[in-house]
Order: structure tokens, then C-alpha cells, then sequence
């Protein structure tokens, strides 16, 4: 799970009710280095318990394992219903991560995707 550059999870409408989500980020601070984790978050999004449940996975984890001296911090972003526009700061973060500072060629054109 470690080997990818960005780990990114949709958290938008994250609350208590999301116990699949919960789990799921207790495997991500177990797993994934702290600054490759990316957390897309919104105004229906319960920010405090979100950083209530990554506190509780992190000391869990760290009690376990040799991840205790680790630093790092998990990359929140707010959306702030801006879809399109997450999208490309995710791309660019992604790129970041990867090293990539070059930009993309231009689009080599367009395709129309008709019912028949």
C-alpha cells in the first residue's frame, strides 16, 4: 500500500455515520507515510472528528510499531465545492510527490462519445 506516490480519499460529508471511512483511515496511518495521505474535505465534511479519528489512528499505530518517531501530516483539502479545481490541485500535488515539475504537452484534440 506504501509504494504509491498519493494515497487520495474522498472525505466530503465525513462524519460519525461513516464507520467504512473510519476504518479505512486507520489502515491509510498504518500503512502510508503521513504526507503521501490526501484528504478532499468540504463544508459537509465534520473537520473535528475527522482530526479526532487521524489522532486516534496515528496514537494507535504508534504504540504498535516503529512509526512513533515518524513526522509528517496528512494533506487536507478543502474543495470548497470547487470540483474541477481540486482535481488539478490534486494533480499538481500528485506531480509534486512525484517528482514531475515538467508541464503537460497540450491536448492532441477532442473526441465526441455519441449514443448511437
Amino acid at each position: 500500500m506504501n509504494s504509491s506516490a498519493a494515497r487520495i480519499r474522498d472525505l466530503r460529508g465525513f462524519s460519525p455515520d461513516n464507520k467504512g471511512c473510519v476504518f479505512e483511515l486507520q489502515s491509510l496511518v498504518a500503512h502510508v507515510p503521513l504526507g503521501k495521505i490526501m484528504l478532499l474535505i468540504d463544508a459537509t465534511t465534520d473537520v473535528g472528528f475527522l482530526r479526532q479519528t487521524l489522532d486516534t489512528c496515528w496514537r494507535t499505530v504508534a504504540s504498535r510499531s516503529t512509526r512513533a518517531g515518524e513526522a509528517g501530516a496528512v494533506i487536507l483539502l478543502d474543495t470548497k465545492g470547487r470540483d474541477a479545481l481540486a482535481v488539478e490541485k490534486l494533480m499538481a500535488l500528485a506531480d509534486q510527490a512525484l517528482g514531475q515539475t515538467a508541464p503537460l504537452p497540450p491536448p492532441i484534440g477532442t473526441a465526441s462519445l455519441a449514443r448511437a
